[in-house]
């Protein structure tokens, strides 16, 4: 017969000993039986053997092991019910140790211990599973105290309640909201939702009322497993009003609902205006970033329904220099410039000072004699008004006009003549029409050899 051997060879002295045994057992008659690793045979493996008990010291039967095989019924189970158990394959009459193991506890909690039959099986046996197995899947094990074999199988144990683990309640603005949840029926689909949240209001006893108007947003779909738990899922952030809203996981087919208190932040973007102070009627630009990605801003000047500007918002949450806006020539002091997130729902304030113009007036010409011509420049005008040049003051005849640019330059105008029978100097005043504000120049009258006029 053939002995396994294991690890280094036999030395001459153990291989002495090991043929004098064999000598010995041969001359006694005996049967000796080699032990097998445990496991099932192979396929064209004997299946293994052990001695029998209630046989003969000297002469025990040997009996043949089956296949092994575990059955755990039912799937799922209740956190704390009891599972049947059945199995074959084990040693006839030797204990066998059932324990349950998962990724959640770090080392296996046994369940019960039985003997098996005279033929080698197990069962059936009702197990009560421990409160502390929590709802998810379990690897049972059932090994053969004296054989060593063992065989396993999977209990899937499914929470009395729904439940979730929340890390974090606030879902930030383009963000996500992680989290694991279960206690649904098994391989059922359980939708995720976000609904306005409900508060009693006037006691206890008082129905619950939402706090805000918005429709459930659906936000996912999620296939449970067999004991009705969800892997960790992230959702995105819906683009709805900040405040306080629930999270709200339902099982159609078990019927069971999950609500969790959870709370939208809104967008925080910036914004600035260029320029943020100027006089009635300077065109403003707008820029700002932290809005929802590809929405529609409108921005409106104090109470005028109409936008003065409707930017739409990039891929990261910004635009730049959306207008101009021209600030009302009428406006005073200030005027407070709005962005509205269409839908972000964010409000943004901002603040234009109103400067008052003041205005000066530049000649093209300073000096010189009757009828010579002049142009009229200057600046400090309301951004884009007409500026009327008037003989003598404000109230005299108006001889040439211009407009102001944006920046309320008066770069350029019609030409005035000095009036032939001017005996001194000319005065002229400019008018900005939508301001109302006035500057005045002089020309000084210079005639060749002190000539003066009507000589």
């Amino acid at each position: 017969m053939k002995l396994p051997i294991r690890g280094n060879l036999l030395t001459p002295f153990a291989t002495l000993v090991v043929a004098a045994g064999l000598l010995l057992n041969a001359a006694c008659g005996s049967t000796s039986v080699v032990e097998r690793q445990p496991g099932p045979p192979g396929p064209d493996e004997p299946a293994p053997v052990v001695s029998a008990p209630g046989a003969g010291a000297d002469n025990p039967t040997p009996v043949p092991l089956g296949r092994l095989a575990l059955s755990v019924e039912p799937a799922p189970v209740a956190q704390g019910g009891e599972v049947r158990l059945s199995g074959r394959g084990f040693g006839p009459n030797e204990v066998v140790v059932v324990s349950a193991s998962s990724e959640q506890e770090r080392e296996p909690m046994e369940l019960a211990r039985a003997n098996s039959g005279s033929d080698g099986t197990l069962g059936p046996l009702t197990v009560g599973l421990p409160p502390e197995l929590i709802s998810g899947r379990h690897d049972v094990q059932a090994v053969g105290a004296t054989t060593g074999r063992a065989s396993s199988g999977v209990v899937w144990i499914q929470a009395r309640d729904p439940w979730i683990n929340l890390p974090e309640i606030e879902m930030a603005p383009n963000g996500e909201l992680g989290f694991i949840a279960g206690g649904f029926g098994p391989a059922e689909t359980v939708s995720i939702s976000l609904r306005a949240r409900e508060k009693k209001q006037g006691g206890d006893d008082a129905a619950p009322r939402p706090t805000a108007t918005v429709e459930p947003v659906e936000l996912a779909t999620a296939a449970a497993d067999q004991a009705g738990n969800l892997t960790w899922l992230q959702v995105k952030t819906p683009r709805v009003p900040a405040g306080e809203y629930s999270l709200v996981l339902t099982g159609p087919t078990s019927g069971r609902e999950l609500r969790r208190d959870v709370i939208v932040k809104p967008f925080t973007p910036v914004a600035e205006l260029d320029p943020w102070a100027g006089p009635p009627g300077t065109k403003l630009k707008v820029n700002a970033r932290g809005f929802a990605p590809g929405e529609l801003v409108r921005i409106y000047l104090d109470e005028d329904p109409q936008p003065a500007a409707s930017p739409v918002v990039d891929q990261w949450g910004n635009f730049w220099a959306a207008g101009p806006a021209r600030v009302a020539y009428g406006a005073r002091e200030k005027v407070i410039v709005t962005l509205q997130g269409a839908d972000s729902h964010t409000l943004i304030h901002l603040d234009f000072k109103v400067l008052e113009p003041k205005p000066w007036l530049e000649l093209t010409a300073w000096w010189g004699p009757p009828d010579a011509p002049v142009g009229f420049g200057g600046g400090g005008w309301a951004p884009g008004e007409k500026v009327s040049i008037h003989l003598g003051s404000a109230l005299g005849p108006a001889v040439a006009s211009g407009i102001a640019d944006d920046y309320g330059w008066l770069r350029s105008s019609s030409f005035a003549h000095v009036p032939r029978d001017a005996d001194g100097d000319v005065a002229f005043a400019a008018v900005g029409q939508e301001s109302g504000a006035w500057a005045t120049a002089t020309f000084k009258l210079v005639l060749p050899f002190g000539l003066k006029p009507g000589r």
